[in-house]
């Protein structure tokens, strides 16, 4: 099942549920798919999918953070609850064995001559396509990148 369909299947149930904030929640980000669909002129990948949750979490972040700031609680514990239910759609993020095992196998596909700080952009671009549609911290990723060099 894709991801589009899980979100429609999951918004018919909270339609009948009448699960007022699920359903709001799912209809935003049906309506985010549908407009980078119009943006980009074609259906969206599964990578396309998973970038464009992956900005509303952390938008949904974000507001917290500024709402928690201002002594807004309540409306900081509901940006939170809607980034736990959108991250509950993402496909599982890789373990750090296979981040890892990814660095280096693409390590050893550059000789030991040419691994610089400059290598840096390359093995990220790599690493990114490695695992584009998972979600990655990508600061995290260039941590490891950067320890490896």
């Amino acid at each position: 099942m894709s991801l589009s369909e899980k979100l429609t299947a999951d918004l018919k149930a909270a339609m009948k549920a009448k699960d007022k904030p699920k359903l709001n929640l799912l209809r935003s980000v049906k309506s985010s798919f549908k407009n980078k669909e119009i943006e980009t002129q074609q259906p969206l990948s599964v990578e396309e999918e998973t970038a464009v949750l992956m900005k509303m979490i952390k938008q949904r972040k974000e507001a917290a953070d500024g709402f928690r700031k201002g002594g807004a609680e309540e409306r900081a514990a509901n940006e939170d609850w809607e980034a736990e239910a959108l991250q509950s759609y993402l496909p599982p993020a890789p373990t750090d064995e296979e981040i890892e095992s990814a660095i280096e196998a693409e390590l050893a596909k550059i000789p030991e001559s040419e691994r610089s700080p400059k290598t840096m952009g390359v093995l990220m671009k790599a690493l990114n396509e490695k695992f584009a549609g998972r979600p990655i911290d990508g600061k995290a990723l260039s941590q490891k990148v950067r320890a490896k060099l």
